[in-house]
């Protein structure tokens, strides 16, 4: 388990309108969360920050629940039909 102090300083080099709530790994992979000049909230894959998953947190735990990170209906599944390699 990541402690909140550390994930709110790892930006990645993302700026300070965000942070990475989940990872694998240890920064293997991971997904980050952040507020965009419109004030939306968006959660993105940190390999490719440029692509919003959704503006959803419950939808990203209902993939994450469904198969966590790797089984089917997880968010690799999910990643891939959003086109995200």
């Amino acid at each position: 388990m990541t402690e909140l102090e550390e994930i709110t300083q790892f930006k990645h080099g993302m700026g300070d309108n965000c942070f990475i709530f989940s990872e694998y790994l240890t920064y293997c992979d991971g997904w980050g969360l952040r507020r965009t000049d419109a004030g939306q909230y968006e959660i993105f894959n940190m390999s490719y920050p440029e692509i919003t998953m959704t503006h959803s947190l419950v939808t990203f735990l209902e993939y994450f629940l469904a198969g966590n990170v790797f089984d089917p209906g997880g968010l690799y599944d999910w990643q891939e039909t959003l086109g995200i390699p």
